[in-house]
């Protein structure tokens, strides 16, 4: 063999390769699908999240709104009215 020239693979050779390829391939469609995962329960999440203070908002007689776009941002409004504090109560003596 002359310097620097490289044998040409083995059938076996090959072999293991495609066997190594096709067992990163199934590692990776792991890691996708766990990642899918993670955002799908992130998101109901955040929608659980968003209604739970939508709700607070609205009992003090507010609002909430919220306005978001996929690699952009998020923009969160909340509402919630100002009330006249009542005059304090004195008690009899």
């Amino acid at each position: 063999m002359a310097f620097g020239a490289v044998a040409a693979p083995t059938e076996e050779d090959l072999q293991a390769l495609r066997l190594r390829i096709g067992k990163l391939s199934e590692r990776l469609e792991e890691k996708e699908e766990t990642k899918k995962e993670a955002r799908d329960a992130l998101r109901a999440s955040e929608r659980a999240i968003s209604e739970a203070n939508r709700s607070l908002a609205e009992l003090q007689g507010g609002a909430l709104k919220i306005r978001s776009t996929e690699g952009v941002g998020t923009i969160v409004s909340v509402r919630i009215p100002v009330k006249k504090a009542q005059p304090a109560v004195k008690a009899a003596a």
